[in-house]
């Protein structure tokens, strides 16, 4: 199956912003059409602690194309919720993954087990712990 682009992940994304090289290397240079969920931006959003990291956090999303929580999306993700009922995966998590599956977009996360039913899926480094 061909993808329209990357769905980027909140998890790489504050690697980038942390300058972890191995997440600045994946978006940097990346061809593909990359876009963020609607939850991704209010995920970093939540995170900010001041001006600083507000600018740097707007001028990344710059770079991206923030995807809406609209009826397709959140009706995919009360599917992927309900299939995955016995299992811990968030509601969030869902939304995330629906809007992939609704959009025809691989998602880049380094949390494979977080998304067990997204086949178009790319962990694009591993942590050092």
């Amino acid at each position: 199956m061909t993808t329209d682009g990357l769905l980027i992940d909140t998890d790489v994304l504050v690697d980038y912003l942390a300058g972890v090289r191995q997440a600045a290397e994946f978006l940097e240079y990346r061809k593909d059409d990359l876009f963020v969920s609607t939850l991704t931006v209010t995920e970093l959003l939540t995170g900010i602690r001041n001006e600083a990291e507000l600018d740097a956090v707007e001028t990344m999303l710059g770079a991206f194309t923030t995807l809406p929580i609209d009826g397709a999306v959140a009706r995919r993700a009360a599917v992927l919720k309900r299939e995955l009922a016995a299992t811990s995966i968030t509601f969030a998590a869902c939304l995330v993954a629906a809007t992939a599956i609704v959009h025809n977009l691989r998602l880049v996360t380094l949390q494979r087990r977080t998304y067990p039913l997204v086949r178009e899926l790319h962990v694009p480094y591993r942590r050092l712990v």
